[in-house]
């Protein structure tokens, strides 16, 4: 399974960075290979049971203060 999501991650990859190069367009080409490394990464550490943070992990991480400042304003 590891291998499979491995090679269509980076067929997809091949596919799009020569059409991004091809048109020159090279800031589009810098984010999607940083979301395909990052949907690489978590796809592996799906498959080996690795506990990785989560976006709800960071959102939380952002918005706590907020809503402690929040619940303490209406109390």
């Amino acid at each position: 399974m590891l291998y499979i999501t491995a090679a269509l991650i980076v067929v997809i990859a091949i596919i799009e960075f020569f059409h991004l190069i091809k048109n020159r367009q090279w800031g589009e080409l810098v984010v999607v290979g940083g979301l395909l490394l990052i949907s690489m990464v978590y796809n592996i550490s799906l498959i080996q049971d690795w506990q990785l943070p989560t976006i709800k992990d960071g959102m939380e991480l952002v918005f706590a203060p907020v809503t402690t400042y929040l619940e303490g304003l209406f109390k």
